[in-house]
């Protein structure tokens, strides 16, 4: 929808805790996940590059889509009869041929994973009232990776905690159970460890429990090649951090990422740490400027300060990291258009356009809105495209998280994400030749996310 709005940025605050609620499923709905929460247990409410690109990505028909919500044999804690002790996902298009890379979410206090995990309504405990599930499986799935991800139930509703993960041998026993026994029906058979790769440990807010504990035992330590931080620097452990970090080689390198908000309550823990790390990587970024994505792509460790809401950092970054660790991919079709394609007016160099992603806009495939615009461009000629994002009206927390696509026919020529810092897209294009090229403003992943923007278009400085 192409109006005039204005741009606003959200005033952010930030909590410690993060409350939010699974059933068994095997399926996927498309649509913006709930409102993260308030730290409240009763309380109802996030891969493309984000660097140019020249090839379309081909279609890919390889496993269906698969989430289960389950109980485990050996659950990392006791939880209420009927709550699900992990939700388990494979994405479509999943190769179930290659070696596993396995992705672990640990989830904050006050939380149910059933309810982070998936989307649409969502049922905690038996006898509970439904409620509105937050999709993290479907943000694991935006960051286009061949990966498994798995997210289990620590404490339900309780405080963080490592749980089980304190005892000696479990977190092994645990990733066994995964891929031996429950991933096997999503991935045509069971596993062993022997079958996987890299494990990657994500934790948000109160999850730097597993994390920390898992880490310090040193338990499948030459499988644990990766670990993300969202928020979770509140009780230190910077020596562990660095202690683990510190023992990668040249043939079993590592990555270390931590992104956290704006409150400032876990500053001096993010910047201790990066004292520890700093001699310690070859390549090292400090709160980076312009894309987080490229800026983790081309670093071994990057902790990076971004203006998002404590409750709102996986949803908003859990793609996004996911995408920036170099796991390896997943090919994933190019959203298109459903139905009749949308009136796209002309765009000239200089031109600044304010719009909005919202209803009665097109509709991509990915449940996504999109405008559209024509561009004339003569053989060589090198523009840039810079679109801010407004207010979001859906992730109240951010501005909208916009993407830039420039098209020639039906080939994806060039997309950028948050080349311009924060959310906003800054994509810069040669044209390589005369033609009429269609620039595409979308928002970023799956789902209906909606919002104003503001695009300018300029010619590339000498």
């Amino acid at each position: 929808m192409q109006t005039v709005t204005a741009l606003a940025r959200a005033s952010l605050a930030m909590s410690l805790l993060l409350g939010t609620f699974g059933s068994m499923a095997c399926r996927r709905e498309v649509r913006s996940g709930a409102v993260p929460p308030a730290a409240n247990a009763s309380a109802v409410a996030a891969s493309t590059s984000s660097s140019a690109t020249t090839a379309p990505i081909a279609v890919h028909p390889l496993r269906p889509e698969w989430t289960l919500a389950t109980s485990l044999e050996h659950p990392p804690f006791v939880v209420p009869k009927g709550v699900a002790n992990v939700v388990a996902h494979v994405p479509a298009g999943f190769d179930e041929t290659k070696k596993i890379h396995l992705v672990l979410y640990f989830h904050g206090a006050v939380q149910c994973a059933a309810q982070l995990a998936q989307l649409g309504e969502v049922t905690c405990k038996p006898g509970d009232a439904p409620l509105g599930g937050y999709g993290y499986d479907a943000r694991h799935d935006d960051a286009a990776t061949n990966t498994l991800f798995a997210l289990p139930q620590f404490a339900f509703f309780g405080g963080g905690s490592a749980g089980k993960m304190v005892e000696k041998g479990y977190f092994t026993g645990f990733v066994t159970e995964l891929v031996g026994a429950t991933f096997t029906p999503g991935i045509g058979g069971l596993r062993t460890l022997d079958d996987v790769e890299s494990i990657t440990l994500v934790g948000h807010s109160a999850g730097f429990n597993p994390v920390l504990t898992i880490l310090s035992r040193g338990e499948l330590a030459e499988k644990v090649k990766n670990v993300v931080l969202l928020d979770a620097m509140f009780a230190g452990g910077e020596d562990y951090y660095a202690s683990w970090f510190a023992k990668q080689t040249p043939e079993s390198p590592r990555r270390f990422v931590a992104v956290y908000g704006d409150s400032g309550d876990s500053n001096g823990h993010h910047a201790n740490l990066a004292k520890r790390l700093k001699t310690k990587a070859a390549r090292f970024s400090y709160l980076p400027k312009g894309s987080v994505v490229e800026a983790i792509r081309a670093h071994d460790v990057t902790i990076a300060q971004l203006p998002i809401n404590h409750y709102w950092m996986p949803t908003m970054l859990l793609s996004k990291v996911i995408g920036g660790l170099e796991l390896p991919d997943r090919p994933v079709p190019i959203p298109e258009v459903v139905g009749d394609a949308p009136t796209r007016s002309l765009l000239a160099i200089g031109d600044v356009r304010e719009g909005a992603l919202d209803a009665g806009d097109a509709r991509l495939d990915n449940d996504a809105f999109a405008d559209e615009y024509q561009l004339q461009l003569s053989a060589g000629e090198t523009i840039v495209l810079t679109t801010t994002g407004g207010k979001s009206l859906t992730e109240t927390c951010c501005t909208l998280d916009v993407q830039t696509q420039v098209f020639s026919g039906d080939t994806l020529q060039a997309t950028d994400d948050d080349g311009a810092g924060s959310f906003d897209s800054l994509l810069t294009f040669r044209a390589p030749k005369t033609a009429t090229y269609l620039v595409r403003v979308t928002s970023f992943g799956s789902g209906d996310k909606r919002g104003p923007y503001s695009l300018r278009v300029a010619r590339a400085p000498d």
